[in-house]
């Protein structure tokens, strides 16, 4: 799972980081390169002595090859940078720096100077996990969404309810600009990049892009973690443009109970397959949940539900 894409840069030097998490599958197996915690968390000087002169490899796939390359550590510079002696060849940027010694990796190499002298660059590892920790801290639950309004006017990005609900939870960035969620937000006619960021646990998403009449794409809530809602009704009421759901595929919706007018009046929906993996076990209210969807023509996707707690359909 790909987490961060960052480009470092300042006057000196430009950094680009890519930090990749990678996670044991569901039969445990635990396969791969070990990073050098043990002693990439030492102090600056430390970590200088311990890595200066050093011998290292990188393991690299020029022209679809794998590749073996070794040499020293001429430097590392404020815990940021690796200069290094490895031969590399275009195409290696992204390759794990490795120990010698203790064969874990070091750094992630990513590129080499323009002069006669052969010296090459890498970011070191302990930057690259800074980076990430301060991104997962800080952006984990962000979303963003493409809303293109067509019609004339203004349109609205929430409803009434989500807001009461979340105000003090989440924070809405357009094109950059922060915007107060007090109040009802209005979306002007044109293309806009809304970033979602939620500060806190939610657990009502009731009304989020009610009557959201030009919202087309809802894709990137694959990213929005629904783990602990439980209200999910009205979220797309009255999204006339909404001709699919991808994106939703896979919520756990597992504590959801009331799901009522989920897609009232979504006129253009035509198919709901996307929801066939939903656990909605514990849901109670069903009631309006595809209410004058008009272009649906069947309701494959619901034949393995579980609605033995439904009261009101």
């Amino acid at each position: 799972m790909i987490i961060l894409r960052k480009k470092y840069s300042n006057s000196d030097e430009n950094i680009d980081i890519t930090i990749i998490e990678i996670k044991p599958n569901k039969d445990g197996i635990n396969n791969y390169l070990k990073i050098d915690e043990e002693n990439i968390y030492k102090d600056k000087e430390t970590i200088e002595l311990e890595y200066k002169n050093k011998s290292i490899y990188i393991i690299h796939y020029p022209n679809e090859e794998l590749t073996v390359s070794y040499g020293l550590i001429n430097d590392i510079i404020d815990n940021k940078r690796i200069e290094h002696y490895c031969n590399t060849e275009k195409g290696s940027s992204g390759s794990p720096i490795l120990s010698l010694k203790t064969f874990k990796i070091i750094g992630i190499h990513y590129g080499s100077s323009n002069n006669n002298i052969k010296l090459n660059y890498g970011t070191f590892i302990k930057y690259s996990i800074d980076e990430f920790n301060k991104y997962n801290n800080e952006y984990k639950n962000e979303i963003n969404i493409i809303y293109k309004a067509d019609k004339e006017g203004e349109e609205n990005i929430f409803g009434y309810k989500f807001l009461e609900n979340n105000k003090n939870n989440i924070e809405l960035i357009i094109n950059g600009n922060k915007n107060d969620l007090i109040s009802r937000y209005k979306l002007v006619k044109g293309e806009n990049n809304i970033k979602i960021i939620i500060n806190n646990k939610i657990t009502n998403l009731e009304d989020m892009f009610y009557d959201c009449k030009s919202l087309k794409n809802i894709e990137e809530l694959k990213y929005l973690d629904t783990t602990d809602i439980n209200n999910f009704s009205y979220i797309f009421s009255g999204c006339l443009s909404l001709s699919k759901i991808k994106g939703i595929e896979n919520w756990n919706v597992s504590n959801g109970n009331n799901f009522n007018g989920m897609f009232y009046g979504c006129l253009s929906l035509s198919d709901i397959k996307e929801l066939k993996k939903w656990n909605v076990s514990n849901g109670k209210d069903f009631s309006g949940m595809f209410c004058e969807c008009s272009s649906l023509s069947d309701i494959k996707g619901l034949e393995n539900w579980n609605i033995s707690n439904g009261n009101n359909f």
